[in-house]
């Protein structure tokens, strides 16, 4: 089954008690999609082109992706949560689907900047269930990192007939405090940020928004 879309009112700023928020830091980042697959079986991928076409009915569709990301982790930072906008918005305020991070060892095949572990540092009271980067040796690119099943709205903002995104990630400093998606319906283990959140979304060098090869056409679905 795909993650779902969550309601309006879910992007960082919304869940936030502590309102605007700036995202001037760049602990951890995206830094390109390096590839995407269309899971919908209406879809056909273009293989002079390497873009899917036939996945989305028109820009007020849905399509089940799944997608390969390039990021970057500087710190040591908890509780990290990937807002990814659903209605074409800044992934601040309005409809978002949180992607949870995905459990496991990096290295950076490169060399040099070791590796990070993704897992549930805190411990006690603060063991919520949303994973921490830990051990980043100040900078740990992570090649080809999978998101997986991500139901998405067919958005072209920037009207070049592919679908775009936006993404804010937060975190939290040290543990306690949740800014990412959880598995379960208790609403104490949904997202709760109690002070103003730290948060990536984009910087000079990278913008956070981003093009998947998909086709949206230019009118509502038939």
């Amino acid at each position: 089954q795909p993650r779902s879309l969550v309601a309006s009112g879910t992007c960082l700023d919304d869940i936030s008690t502590a309102v605007p928020t700036s995202c001037g830091s760049q602990d951890v980042k995206f830094i390109r999609i390096v590839d995407a697959v269309v899971l919908d079986p209406q879809a056909s991928l273009n293989t002079e082109t390497g873009i899917w076409e036939n996945a989305c009915r028109g820009y007020d569709d849905y399509v089940r992706v799944t997608f390969l990301a390039d990021w970057v982790a500087s710190a040591d930072r908890f509780d990290v949560g990937m807002y990814i906008s659903t209605d074409g918005g800044d992934a601040k305020n309005g409809e978002c689907l949180l992607a949870p991070l995905t459990e496991g060892t990096f290295t950076d095949p490169s060399g040099g900047l070791g590796k990070v572990v993704i897992t549930e540092a805190e411990i006690g009271a603060n063991a919520d269930g949303c994973l921490d980067v830990i051990g980043t040796n100040g900078g740990t690119i992570m090649y080809s990192y999978p998101f997986e099943d991500l139901l998405m709205k067919c958005d072209d903002s920037d009207g070049d007939g592919l679908l775009d995104f936006r993404i804010v990630i937060g975190w939290s400093n040290g543990d306690g405090t949740r800014y990412c998606d959880s598995s379960s319906t208790d609403p104490l283990n949904w997202p709760a940020v109690s002070q103003k959140p730290k948060c990536w979304a984009g910087d000079a060098g990278t913008p956070n928004s981003f093009t998947l090869n998909i086709v949206v056409p230019n009118h509502l679905s038939p």
